[in-house]
């Protein structure tokens, strides 16, 4: 059964997906081969998930102009006076709760697809230094100063906390439902770790750091998948650096850079990643052509599995968007105008 989403140029299909237990989705798919993409032929898989940060309702930033500011959309804001306010909600945002509760379920629905014999490692890959980048631009243009940016850097240090930690008791829950007994391994990216006190340093003393310092001190350090992917590509500005630290993480999944055994990698992430996905697996194929890896060591398979929400929201147009750009906000009223609280609603949605 398929079920199409969107409208026009904007309509993606998705595909009902069963993995045995009380709760089919439909997920998008990419990168499926025939045979490769069969958790039970690989000897290890590698299962890459985990939400954004906030929402656009979540974080308000205000400037002294007393302009609202909107750093997450897909356009950057133009910035004409200095920023005065950074704000956050301190609970999670209903884009982050209804990510984890469908992602961490998906997640570990495959892991219990897996042959009994196969290694499986969660990696959450929930972004943080990368969030840095939203504000760092401002530096040298005096937008925003040292000790805002520095409230900023401990926003989304406590929020980046806040999500891992839920996610991980979350994922505890499915996978004990999903496969009781199995080992699991769970670890949290930090794929921008090397350069996390570069920038410190250089935000504290009022300078925005140097594009090239921070892709050098990634090409010159102890992580082979950085070093590989700078042999190809070289990022623009710090977005584009942003960008290729959650495609490194994929081709980390990959095991691209170590060992012999037959490899799958599975992305259980929010279907607007499936760019991100695209771009790493072009990658792979380079990296093989490049002979980063012998072929005869693979093979190093990736697929995306994008799950679909089970609550969205609509944009003015009435076509599907995603919560993380169209958060309703904690409560709605339904059709006899009663307030419905959406977090309580999700969570039912979600049910064990």
């Amino acid at each position: 059964m398929n079920l199409t989403v969107g409208r026009g140029d904007s309509a993606v299909l998705f595909t009902q997906l069963d993995f045995g237990r009380d709760h089919p989705y439909f997920v998008h798919l990419k990168g499926i081969r025939q045979g490769a993409s069969d958790p039970q032929r690989a000897d290890r898989v590698n299962i890459v998930t985990g939400p954004c940060l906030f929402s656009d309702r979540a974080l308000s930033l205000r400037d002294s102009s007393g302009r609202e500011l909107n750093i997450l959309g897909s356009r950057r804001p133009k910035w004409s006076s200095p920023l005065t306010e950074v704000c956050v909600d301190a609970g999670l945002s209903i884009y982050e709760h209804e990510s984890i509760l469908r992602q961490s379920r998906a997640a570990a629905d495959v892991a219990a697809s897996v042959a009994p014999s196969a290694r499986v490692v969660v990696n959450l890959d929930v972004p943080r230094v990368q969030y840095y980048f939203h504000l760092l631009g401002t530096l040298a243009d005096r937008y925003v100063s040292p000790e805002l940016l520095d409230r900023w850097f401990r926003l989304v240090d406590l929020r980046h906390a806040q999500v891992v930690d839920c996610f991980r008791r979350r994922l505890d829950i499915e996978l004990g439902r999903a496969c009781p007994g199995r080992k699991v391994l769970v670890r949290v990216s930090a794929p921008l770790a090397a350069v996390e006190e570069y920038i410190r340093s250089d935000a504290a003393r009022g300078r925005a750091p140097v594009l090239q310092d921070l892709v050098d001190a990634l090409a010159q350090g102890q992580d082979h998948v950085w070093k590989m992917l700078l042999d190809l590509e070289s990022p623009r500005d710090l977005s584009e650096l942003g960008v290729l630290s959650y495609i490194v993480e994929e081709l980390r999944a990959a095991g691209i850079h170590e060992g012999a055994d037959p490899t799958l990698a599975v992305m259980v992430e929010n279907y607007p990643e499936w760019k991100v996905f695209h771009r790493a697996q072009r990658l792979l194929r380079r990296l093989v052509a490049h002979g980063w890896s012998d072929r005869e060591t693979g093979p190093h398979h990736m697929v995306g599995m994008y799950p679909l929400e089970r609550m969205f929201s609509v944009d003015a147009t009435g076509d599907w968007a995603p919560l993380y750009f169209n958060d309703p906000g904690r409560h709605a009223r339904d059709e006899k105008g009663d307030v419905v609280d959406l977090k309580d609603a999700v969570s039912d949605l979600y049910r064990l």
